[in-house]
């Protein structure tokens, strides 16, 4: 089976973390004997860049199985481009969440033409649940950060950055951009003058941007992953904060209630308040974690690469008619 990968987001050398979990998830097909090429979508500026893609993907689409879009607008070109036979969608995002700059309705009717002019899609967020129809999957960003926690590492870890033992450290994640709207740093910092407010010792710690290789580091040496985003899919910070036994305070987007399900340390709040969230980590900051124990309980609400694996050749075989 042959497929071509359609995607605007994926690492350069001048971003080496746009589209990471879109290129891992590449990987993990390539390294399962399947034949994959990527096509991405050329910079540019709004849907000019689009436009220049359409010839592009109308030619080189001819000689593959399967055409998989990453992403909504990805799909619309590729629909455009007569592939609507053998495309598979990814959508990224929640419900009326995919297309950024408008109203969560015309995003969410858009989402509508695409996903009912594919062969199949693949959801992140289970929002999207009342659109499946046979064929189509629900299947997070599998988890591959596997990192022990360590005291030793940790304290090292810290007095690099600054912090101290008593130091409660507030992290927030967003890949590329610290100000991307959805991301709501505004809020992140409401919340840690919150907790500043109960007397705890509040720091912040920024993840944005950071090498591969340096993630497990900034999972281990924070007490808490906050998360205050206004919407998400599967937010792969919170799968990998929770496989590293860190302890996550969210908003309710995309599949995090269902990650945090039953974990402790963790919680998840319908809607923002930073009153909330710094109750909550005012409270269990006091409470020593056990790291391990959050670890292994966590890996019974984490999609695995055999799982996520499994699922996308299910979605393939049946665009091919093998299933």
């Amino acid at each position: 089976m042959r497929v071509m990968h359609v995607t605007n987001a994926y690492p350069s050398d001048a971003k080496p973390i746009k589209g990471i979990f879109i290129k891992e998830q590449i990987e993990l097909l390539e390294r399962s004997g399947m034949e994959v090429d990527v096509y991405v979508i050329p910079e540019g500026k709004g849907w000019r860049k689009y436009v220049r893609a359409w010839w592009d993907v109308k030619n080189k689409a001819k000689s593959y199985d399967v055409v998989h879009a990453h992403h909504v607008f990805c799909g619309f070109i590729c629909i455009l481009a007569g592939q609507k036979n053998r495309l598979v969608v990814s959508f990224l995002n929640d419900v009326g969440r995919n297309i950024i700059g408008v109203s969560t309705r015309v995003s969410s009717a858009f989402e509508r033409f695409v996903h009912r002019r594919s062969k199949a899609s693949i959801f992140k967020s289970p929002k999207f649940i009342s659109f499946m129809r046979e064929g189509d999957r629900l299947i997070p960003n599998s988890v591959r950060l596997k990192h022990i926690y360590d005291d030793e590492l940790r304290s090292s870890i810290r007095d690099k950055l600054g912090f101290q033992k008593e130091d409660c450290v507030l992290l927030f994640v967003s890949a590329n951009d610290l100000h991307r709207k959805s991301k709501r740093y505004d809020r992140f910092l409401e919340v840690l003058d919150a907790v500043k407010a109960r007397f705890v010792s509040a720091k912040p710690l920024l993840m944005i941007n950071v090498p591969r290789d340096q993630v497990a580091d900034y999972f281990n040496s924070a007490d808490f992953l906050v998360v205050v985003s206004e919407f998400e899919g599967s937010p792969n910070s919170v799968k990998e904060a929770l496989a590293s036994g860190l302890r996550v305070i969210s908003t309710n987007v995309g599949d995090v209630e269902l990650l945090c399900k039953d974990l402790p340390g963790c919680a998840v709040f319908e809607n923002f308040d930073a009153a909330d969230f710094a109750e909550v980590i005012a409270a269990e900051f006091s409470v020593s974690p056990d790291r391990e124990s959050l670890q292994k309980a966590a890996a019974l609400n984490l999609p695995s690469d055999t799982s996520a694996l499994k699922s996308i050749r299910e979605v393939y075989d049946g665009v091919c008619g093998n299933a």
